[in-house]
């Protein structure tokens, strides 16, 4: 970048300046000509006043169409012009093609959005339907009343096909606990010889030839349910269930063909058709997805560099990313994401990461990463540009090496100040030689749910060859909460019960506690705690005074909320709680759960650099969405749970920490237990005591079956996670790894 002398860096932020203020005046003088010619509209022929501001004006017809559209714009939002916009913005949004894109559309101004043709089109192409005519929506009407009339009956049928193949499964797992070898070393064949086998074996026939008539009738008797050409995994468990009944009807399994779909291999180890039939039996608690259920969006994989706390981490996480590793080079930082889940951290400086290094990672689906706010402060140097804490330099060059499908990299909003904000346009500008499309976005925290009054930066690009278009996330209503409502069990931790209330003296410390609590939470019931500022950026203890005004003393932390007995005196009205480490976290939108491993004011900074969970989930929404076309309900998701917090600190994280957790724990009891069964020698009495142990974690047929396919993918993760390590460590050195590199590898 050229480096502009000072004295014209002044100039050009003075006409930068001079131009947004003119861009105002002229907004607003556009806002009036707006309302005049709209109110010109009410009631008028459009082409007679039209005609009357060509002649009397010299406004075009087409100029006349615009000004309406914006006059009625101005209708619904007049706060619309207050920031300034551009004329070609302010026409793109008055000719969007309804009522709500329109709102959405301004929304987007109003957040400082650049607003192009694309974006738009995008969204109408997702808003828009096809309008029907009166006889397709009777046509709909008729099928949707056949429908429900056969919808009772059909629900009737499937839950007794449910019910039939939970007693069929129990039947057909309890005939092989009894007739299968209880190892391969004492045979391949079926045990024939005990009693009761072959009336077990015509009983399961039976079952099984009225559980397969009864699926005929709701799913027909064909061979395939699946679309020709298509992966519909859906499609090839509800062929393996039939498959499955037709052999167990048939009585081709056991000694006539084993357990496996292929009758000629004659498997009796397999549980192929146990499988088969388990697709169609009750399913397991409600807790957790049903296998009737459609399949989970893919997870994408992002790389993360500068990734701090963990906020962006989070929030990704939430938003269907799956991390191949994230790289932190503050000591403090990266053990608090070591402590907190189990991603593949790398305690490392960027700047020494050679490209070979990020290579590996070319192409990924997200390379994301965080600016350090301390290079962005008004008290912040210009020399501080190239030091070690400037990672601009070095996320261009991670763009450059990986090639990402597309970034988002978050920071301060203070790179739009005056002494930065040529950076930010520097860095911009050489994003987009790099070959891709950029927005940056200037995001409100508090419209996201938090009680934080603060703009967060982001900067998102997605790559030219990606089809998709990113679409700001623009939230149609935004959630807000203020201190009282979001914070307020965190700073009243000892108020008596409201049926208590009363039974202590007036001047009782008890009694001022609690009169003191209602007044706090009534004073600050609708306002929001300003920024978190860093310890770097103001001297203590004046760092958080500000917290003065808005329900706390902001002068120091405390390590716990107020006590009863440190509470003052009752005259003491507008007493001020002492700001704590957690009210900074849940303001933050971290987890109550999530721990911070920094000393003094480190904690502090780690929660004021980080990038709100919740922002970052969003964002990631929409980043997800340009990479794959599933489009989302932001103001749904918002409401959502940003994480399991059952799983924080703990390492096991099945399908990245999204498997139900009781789930997860029947998985790890039949883990262990099955490492200390297989010191038992006999093979079948091994094999009883394992089956007594998955009936008591699982008393359930079906849920047993599940329960297994999660044990043995645990089992897999685990194996593959350990071989990649170790395939990693051998690619990256081939001679083994050199003393004072193994930070380079993400931690097992």
């Amino acid at each position: 970048m050229t480096e502009e002398k000072p004295k014209a860096k002044k100039k050009s932020v003075n006409d930068a300046k001079a131009l947004k203020n003119a861009m105002g005046r002229f907004a607003k003088e556009l806002g009036v000509a707006a309302e005049i010619v709209n109110r010109m509209h009410l009631g008028k022929d459009p082409t007679a006043v039209e005609t009357l501001l060509a002649v009397k004006a010299g406004v075009t017809p087409d100029d006349t169409r615009f000004l309406n559209a914006l006059g009625e714009l101005l209708q619904l939002d007049s706060e619309l012009l207050d920031n300034g916009a551009s004329p070609e913005t302010l026409q793109l949004v008055s000719q969007a093609s309804d009522e709500d894109l329109r709102a959405f559309a301004a929304r987007a101004v109003k957040l400082g959005v650049a607003v192009s043709t694309a974006k738009i089109q995008r969204v109408e192409s997702r808003r828009m339907m096809p309008e029907e005519s009166h006889e397709e929506k009777a046509a709909q009407a008729r099928w949707a009343s056949l429908q429900s009339f056969a919808a009772t009956h059909t629900i009737v049928l499937l839950h007794r096909i449910e019910t039939r193949a939970e007693s069929l499964l129990a039947a057909v797992e309890k005939f092989m606990l009894r007739f299968v070898p209880g190892d391969p070393q004492i045979g391949f064949a079926m045990e024939t010889h005990r009693p009761g086998y072959f009336q077990a074996h015509t009983d399961i026939a039976a079952s099984a030839g009225e559980v397969l008539a009864d699926f005929d009738v709701i799913f027909g008797s064909r061979d395939s349910f699946t679309v020709s050409g298509s992966d519909d995994p859906e499609g090839v468990s509800l062929q393996n269930s039939r498959h499955a009944l037709t052999r167990f009807a048939s009585g081709k399994f056991g000694h006539q063909g084993g357990f496996a779909f292929d009758a000629a291999d004659e498997d009796v180890f397999s549980a192929d058709l146990v499988e088969g039939l388990a697709y169609i039996s009750t399913q397991r608690s409600p807790r957790t997805p049903s296998a009737l259920s459609a399949p989970r969006l893919p997870n994408l994989q992002v790389l993360e560099l500068g990734a701090g706390a963990g906020g962006q981490a989070i929030g990704l996480m939430a938003a269907g990313f799956r991390h191949v590793a994230l790289y932190e080079w503050i000591q403090p930082r990266a053990d608090t994401l070591k402590a907190n889940w189990d991603w593949p951290v790398a305690h490392v400086d960027l700047k020494k990461v050679p490209d070979s290094t990020l290579s590996q990672y070319n192409g990924i689906d997200l390379l994301a990463g965080g600016i350090p706010s301390a290079m962005f402060t008004p008290q912040a140097k210009l020399s501080h540009r190239g030091s070690e804490n400037d990672l601009i330099p070095e996320l261009l060059r991670a763009v450059r090496v990986v090639n990402p499908r597309a970034f988002m990299f978050e920071g301060s909003d203070g790179m739009t100040l005056e002494p930065h904000f040529d950076y930010l346009a520097y860095f911009k500008s050489h994003l987009r030689e790099l070959g891709y499309v950029v927005d940056i976005l200037n995001l409100q925290t508090s419209d996201y749910g938090l009680p934080l009054d603060e703009h967060r930066l982001v900067i998102v690009g997605i790559r030219n060859d990606e089809q998709g278009t990113f679409i700001p996330p623009i939230l149609e209503n935004p959630i807000r909460r203020f201190i009282s409502g979001a914070l307020g069990d965190l700073v009243v931790r000892h108020e008596s019960p409201l049926e208590l209330r009363g039974t202590f003296g007036a001047k009782s410390a008890q009694h001022q506690y609690d009169a003191w609590a209602d007044r706090w939470r009534e004073r600050f019931k609708d306002k929001l705690l300003p920024r978190i500022p860093r310890e770097g950026t103001e001297k203590r203890p004046d760092r958080l005074e500000n917290y003065n005004m808005e329900g706390f003393q902001g002068g120091r932390l405390a390590t716990e909320a107020t006590k009863v007995e440190d509470f003052p005196n009752d005259s003491d009205t507008y007493y001020l709680p002492i700001l704590t480490q957690a009210v900074l976290s849940r303001a933050r939108g971290f987890p109550d759960g999530w721990t911070f491993h920094g000393e003094g004011g480190g904690n502090v900074d780690m929660i004021a650099d980080a990038l709100s969970p919740i922002v970052a989930k969003i964002v990631g929404l929409q980043v997800y969405s340009a990479l794959t076309g599933v489009s989302f309900d932001l103001d749904a998701a918002i409401s959502e749970p940003i994480i399991n917090e059952f799983w924080i600190g703990k390492k096991l994280r099945l399908n990245a920490g999204s498997e139900e957790h009781h789930i997860l724990t029947q998985a790890e009891v039949m883990i262990r237990g099955a490492d200390f069964l297989s010191r038992i020698s006999d093979p079948k009495a091994r094999r009883i005591k394992l089956q007594e142990l998955i009936e008591d974690v699982e008393p359930t047929a079906p849920r047993r079956t599940y329960l297994r396919k999660v044990v043995d993918r645990i089992r897999f993760e685990r194996e593959l996670k350990d071989a990649e390590d170790a395939a990693r460590a051998e690619r990256l050195f081939p001679n083994g790894v050199p003393e004072g590199t193994e930070d380079w590898l993400p931690e097992t």
